[in-house]
């Protein structure tokens, strides 16, 4: 993995910078739909990707910009992208159905980037302080993700974080 990434630090800069260099390394210009892009820091450190933002929030609509509801699938867009790439980086522990959400992953695109907080070394008070609403182990999580894509790799981040690329099982 190449170093496209310098600068940020703070509780999202390793997720980012790893996240960005695998985009960047293996998914060159495909169009990347950053689901909880938040203030899109992601898109500061693309190279040649198209880029879609996705949240709840609005911050702006100076580029393509989709507000979205991730607890109420009515809201979430269609998306048919089998050359595109979702990524949802500090997303998935918000999200009340996450099975749901990673079979509408599954069914909209080819490839998911995402990171996951598993609660193996968490207490459940300590993950609803954070406000996150599920509460998988890595080996739940896998579980679940398994149902519909195939884990091409995992990366180990920090304290309880991994980072997964996933490769759909509908594409």
């Amino acid at each position: 993995m190449s170093n496209h990434f310098e600068g940020e630090t703070g509780r999202w800069g390793t997720r980012l910078g790893v996240a960005s260099n695998l985009i960047n390394d293996n998914f060159k210009g495909k169009k990347v739909y950053d689901m909880g892009c938040g203030g899109k820091q992601l898109k500061l450190f693309l190279e040649d990707n198209l880029y879609c933002g996705l949240d709840t929030s609005d911050y702006g609509v100076e580029e393509e910009f989709i507000q979205v509801d991730f607890n109420n699938i009515s809201t979430y867009p269609n998306i048919k992208d089998n050359n595109g790439l979702i990524v949802c980086l500090g997303l998935l522990e918000y999200i009340e159905n996450v099975e749901e959400f990673l079979l509408f992953c599954s069914q909209s695109i080819s490839y998911v980037i995402c990171s996951y907080n598993v609660s193996d070394k968490d207490s459940l008070d300590k993950r609803k302080k954070l406000n996150w609403v599920n509460n998988y182990t890595l080996k739940e999580f896998k579980d679940l993700v398994q149902k519909f894509f195939i884990i091409e790799n995992s990366f180990f981040l920090q304290k309880r974080e991994y980072i997964f690329i996933l490769n759909s099982k509908e594409n």
